[in-house]
Order: structure tokens, then C-alpha cells, then sequence
């Protein structure tokens, strides 16, 4: 029940901040190319099967190298559809079952590096609609110690739309948007380290790498408040 009520305020937080003014998202990003790896061949010797040898090791390493290749860019499409899905929901902002946030919970517990890596890259691309966003920016914050560092980055990354757009235009509202993603880590961040040393450790470090005032100041302030 708690997590639930986390997942509501955390939510609608991020929707009245954001989704009320998102613009219409843009064509999302083409899935990352497979990647090949080139078959090595060990020139032939006429001294001894050493060569030989060589060769057939060199080949079937490259075997399986492109097989694990395939299997993890198969695995991150799975994940992109999965995420896909889920995010989804958050359209239609529906009661959620404790089941389902329990499962939610756990696949944010169960996050590899490249999932949290592609997590940070939906949170930060300008053209993501907004509900994908927010889910990123939650899922990171879901995986407790797991996902620190990659929710840090993500707090710690520069801020990408312009910075001298004029009042209300569209550059600006991305702008905005872009802070309140960043609000919403930095409140997850916080809501760790009350208990999580090493949340807490994290916090203390991004404030010296924030490069936005406003942004850097808010986490100091409530790095100031769990102190007192």
C-alpha cells in the first residue's frame, strides 16, 4: 500500500509538472544497430597444426561473441518493447494493483547496466513523450542501491534545450520539463539517502556537479533539510 501511494504522488507529481504542456513527441529514436563482430582468422603455417588450432579457437570465440552480441540486442528490444508497454499505462492513470507494482518494483530491482543506460537516455531525450519519461526517471528510482549511480547520472547530466528561450515558447516549455525530470530524481535521490548512506553520499557529490543553479540549489536545500 505505501508503494502505491509512492507511485501515485510520484506520478501525478510528475504530471502536473509536465504533462499538461508536453508538446507532441517527435519520432523516438531508431533502436540502436546490432553490432557484428568481425570473424578473426589466424593466417595458415606450414610448420605444425598450431595455426590450425588457432584458427579454429579464434573462430569459434568470434562465434560466440556474436552470439552473445545478438542474444543482448535481443534482450534490449525485449526491454524497449517492455518499457514500451508500460509506460503506456501512465495514459490512462488507472487504480494499479499492489501485485502489479510489486512486479514493477522487481524489474526495476532486476535492471542490467545497459537497461539503466537506455532508462537515462529515455529520461533525457527531448522528444520522448512525456509518460516514457517519467516511468524511466521512476524505474530508476525503484531499483534502490542498483540504480543509484545511473539515477546520479542522470540528475548530474546538462540540461539540453535552450537556455535563453523566450517566455512560453516551445524551447522554454522543454526546458521546464527537462527541471521537473530533474526535480523528481533529486526527490528520489533524497528519499534514499534518509536511510541509504550511500544515497546520501551521492547527493552530496551532484551537488558539485549540477551545472544549473536552480537545480543545484534545490538539492542543497534538501540535503540541508535531512541534516536538521
Amino acid at each position: 500500500m505505501q508503494k502505491r501511494a509512492i507511485f501515485g504522488i510520484f506520478v501525478l507529481f510528475g504530471l502536473a509538472l509536465i504533462y499538461n504542456f508536453w508538446p507532441s513527441p517527435t519520432a523516438s529514436e531508431p533502436k540502436a544497430a546490432r553490432i557484428s563482430v568481425p570473424v578473426v582468422t589466424t593466417p595458415q603455417t606450414t610448420k605444425s597444426g598450431s595455426a590450425d588450432e588457432s584458427s579454429f579457437n579464434d573462430e569459434v570465440l568470434s562465434a560466440k561473441e556474436k552470439e552473445s552480441t545478438q542474444s543482448d540486442s535481443e534482450s534490449m528490444d525485449a526491454f524497449r518493447q517492455w518499457f514500451s508497454e508500460e509506460s503506456g499505462r501512465l495514459e490512462d492513470m488507472g487504480p494499479m494493483s499492489p501485485e502489479y507494482l510489486e512486479s514493477l518494483s522487481n524489474r526495476a530491482a532486476s535492471l542490467a547496466d545497459a537497461e539503466q543506460a537506455e532508462l537515462v537516455k529515455i529520461a533525457r531525450n527531448l522528444s520522448e513523450p512525456a509518460q516514457k519519461k517519467i516511468l524511466a526517471v521512476y524505474m530508476l528510482s525503484l531499483g534502490k542501491s542498483g540504480t543509484l549511480q545511473s539515477l546520479t547520472d542522470f540528475i548530474e547530466a546538462p540540461l539540453q534545450a535552450e537556455p535563453d528561450a523566450d517566455p512560453h515558447s516551445p524551447e522554454d516549455a522543454k526546458r521546464v520539463q527537462e527541471k521537473s525530470l530533474k526535480i523528481m530524481a533529486i526527490e528520489a535521490l533524497v528519499e534514499q539517502a534518509k536511510t541509504d548512506p550511500q544515497a546520501r553520499s551521492l547527493l552530496e557529490r551532484s551537488m558539485e556537479n549540477i551545472a544549473d543553479p536552480y537545480l543545484r540549489n534545490y538539492a542543497k536545500r534538501k540535503l540541508t533539510e535531512l541534516t536538521h
